[in-house]
């Protein structure tokens, strides 16, 4: 069984996989007052605001989709990743609904792959940390898609018309 701390770096990592985000590493060791940290690459210009926040949230979401808990982020909570993600939201004309947003984006992202967060998890508790060549590797094992890519043909294209 996983820990809380590797299902939820696990979760930022294939948010940030999936979403084509450059990822360092992720840890699970004990540091600066955080059970782990993922470490993404900064000022990456072409980089989606709603998908960054989206990955921001992923760690707290993926937390509560183990424990069977409601998938909502707790935006007034003092830490770092509602703070990053909610000034990235803020940003947006309707700030309200782009936090549901990337709530929404975050968990359905996260169900999908779960298996791949549950691989990287269990690695993590392991291993302790994972470079982002190492997430990259174990995200493909697993199957998993790149967000925006479909996993089945649409009904369309097995039409016979």
């Amino acid at each position: 069984m996983a820990s809380a701390a590797a299902v939820h770096e696990a979760s930022h990592a294939v948010a940030a996989w999936s979403y084509g985000l450059k990822l360092h590493a992720s840890s699970v060791m004990e540091g600066r007052g955080h059970a782990g940290m993922s470490w993404l690459a900064e000022g990456d210009l072409e980089a989606n605001p709603l998908h960054v926040a989206a990955t921001l949230l992923s760690g707290e979401i993926g937390e509560k989709i183990y424990q069977g808990r409601p998938a909502r982020f707790n935006w007034l909570r003092q830490h770092h990743d509602a703070d990053s993600a909610g000034r990235l939201c803020d940003s947006w004309p309707d700030p309200l609904k782009a936090r549901r947003m990337a709530e929404l984006m975050a968990e359905s992202l996260l169900r999908v792959r779960w298996k791949a967060v549950m691989a990287l998890a269990e690695e993590l508790d392991q291993r302790h940390v994972l470079t982002g060549e190492e997430v990259d590797r174990i995200c493909k094992a697993t199957g998993i898609k790149k967000a925006g890519v479909r996993a089945i043909a649409s009904p369309r294209s097995q039409s016979r018309w």
